[in-house]
């Protein structure tokens, strides 16, 4: 494996399509008189979401219903802060949201810190690391190498990942409650994560981190022991289940962005290089679905157009859905291929693409679909 520090992409950052685009966008925001920050829409999902959660977190506490509707309300508390998190929190790690960087770090950890995840330990894995060298072996947090489940054709392969296809789906509703529990801690103690060397954390950096998970268990287990007339273990078990049902979803949602047969896992060269340049490496790596769905879009925070979000991170999510056609238009005149599908599509793609990396070492290769269609057609299409 080459050093991460030595990687580079070949050809450099954007070059002409990179160019294109960005001059494309300018001019979308210049004849708006729109700055590449949030605007008023973003108040509305801040209530919505915000809303949801406050209510349905006071429906857990104080409703007095019974358990199954205590659940109901639990999961729904849990999908709400999911939802302010990719799109507010999201937001603010891109320093997007608002021109305060103070403001946007704060926005940051406290959306963060609903889900149990660290928002300053998240914010180095995935735009410090992912961002810069998404897809890339060593160099992606979000791709480092597990016993579990085989991301990369250039992970090591084991007998099991044969059924990985079948048991993924188990094991990404346990994704959140890992980041609550392990792996969060197991970051902070690294000095090295990724591409990344020398991490330091600092000792108000560490007591931010204890007081965050604490105010975290607090909300979601503490309260609850106080206040609710239940025993301590349907507490626990609701936290649990909840945490499965908005990690699954979570995944479902966005896991096929980067792993899907359609995305491209380049193998870096001895000395370094990486055969693209930047630009057209996230249009290579990134999968794009259902980017023209309004409703998509209110609840994803721009993850379902993932070109123009690797290609323009410091753009709020507001304006991806319109300047998204823009950015693939300069693709297409460049001949750059595009990954474009529905939440169906993505979902077979990356059922797809589990099954194809179990089947053995490095790539064997598509998995043959016998005389059976599928039964959801896969619409994720190269189109030049």
């Amino acid at each position: 494996m080459a050093d991460p520090q030595k990687i580079r992409f070949e050809g450099g950052g954007g070059g002409a399509f990179y160019k294109e685009a960005k001059a494309a966008i300018d001019g979308y925001l210049a004849a708006r008189g729109s700055s590449r920050f949030a605007d008023r829409r973003m108040i509305v999902k801040a209530l919505v979401f915000g809303g949801l959660a406050a209510a349905s977190y006071a429906g857990v506490l104080f409703s007095g219903l019974p358990s199954p509707a205590l659940f109901g309300f639990a999961v729904l508390y849990q999908l709400s802060a999911l939802f302010l998190a990719v799109n507010l929190g999201h937001d603010a790690v891109h320093d997007s949201l608002f021109r305060s960087q103070r403001r946007n770090r704060f926005v940051a950890l406290a959306t963060f810190t609903l889900l149990g995840v660290d928002g300053r330990l998240w914010f180095l894995r995935h735009r410090k690391s992912h961002h810069v060298f998404p897809n890339v072996l060593g160099c992606d947090a979000d791709i480092d190498d597990n016993p579990f489940v085989r991301l990369s054709p250039h992970h090591c392969w084991r007998r099991h990942h044969r059924l990985q296809h079948l048991y993924a789906p188990l094991l990404y509703m346990l994704v959140a409650l890992h980041a609550v529990l392990v792996q969060d801690f197991v970051y902070l103690r690294k000095s090295s994560l990724a591409n990344m060397r020398n991490l330091r954390h600092g000792r108000a950096e560490i007591i931010g981190f204890f007081f965050r998970k604490s105010v975290y268990f607090t909300l979601c287990i503490g309260l609850p022991l106080a206040l609710l007339p239940l025993p301590a273990w349907q507490i626990v078990i609701g936290w649990l289940g909840a945490t499965a049902l908005m990690s699954l979803t979570f995944m479902a949602l966005l896991v096929g962005t980067h792993f899907a047969e359609e995305a491209a896992f380049p193998e870096v060269a001895p000395d370094g290089r990486i055969p693209r340049s930047w630009a057209e490496h996230a249009v290579a790596t990134s999968v794009d679905w259902s980017p023209e769905s309004r409703v998509v879009h209110f609840f994803t925070g721009g993850f379902n157009t993932h070109v123009t979000h690797h290609l323009f991170p410091n753009l709020s999510h507001l304006h991806y859905r319109a300047v998204d056609p823009l950015v693939k238009a300069a693709a297409r005149h460049h001949g750059l291929p595009l990954a474009t599908t529905d939440l169906p599509g993505l979902m077979l793609s990356h059922w797809r693409f589990l099954r194809r990396l179990g089947r053995g070492p490095g790539d064997p290769g598509p998995v043959p679909l016998g005389r059976r269609r599928p039964t959801v057609p896969l619409k994720a299409v190269r189109q030049q």
